[in-house]
């Protein structure tokens, strides 16, 4: 039901000490699911986690701290610089295709409380699925170019074609 959240959940065990835990949970628009599968053989333990936003599946999400006025992030064997400029006007970000790799370019994104892109933007295409990634940037020190980077990569559903 919108504007209710849900949990739902199943643990199956064998003899091998093999547990499963689903849990769903909804609220209006924003979807995330969570598969917890434990797995206890001798000591080890193995826990994996899947995330969701709006139907997208979150593949990668990360903190960089920067010292410079440009980072890269590498997705499946594709570059994609990120470059912070300033000319004194208001921030925006341009994206521009170069060769085999992908250049963001932020301007003015000096901010000490932050400012990004929260709403995806397209970057790839991977067996069909989209790929989108958000961004915010906290600028430190400006004078040093110094920043906190956070990034999210979503990749959507398989579309038919």
């Amino acid at each position: 039901m919108p504007g209710h959240a849900r949990a739902v959940g199943d643990i199956n065990s064998s003899s091998y000490g093999l547990s499963r835990i689903s849990i769903f949970l909804a609220r209006d628009t924003i979807a995330l699911q969570l598969e917890i599968m434990l797995r206890f053989l001798g000591s080890s333990l193995m826990v994996v986690v899947k995330k969701f936003v709006n139907g997208y599946e979150v593949i990668d999400s990360g903190t960089i701290h920067v010292a410079g006025d440009s980072l890269q992030l590498v997705l499946d064997g594709m570059p994609i610089d990120i470059l912070f400029k300033d000319d004194g006007g208001n921030a925006r970000f341009i994206t521009e295709v170069d060769g085999l790799s992908l250049k963001i370019s932020l301007f003015n994104f000096n901010n000490p409380l932050g400012e990004g892109r929260i709403e995806p933007i397209g970057v790839a295409t991977s067996q069909g699925r989209d790929i989108k990634l958000t961004f915010f940037s906290h600028t430190i020190d400006k004078a040093k170019s110094e920043r906190v980077f956070s990034y999210t990569f979503l990749m959507g559903p398989q579309v038919n074609g």
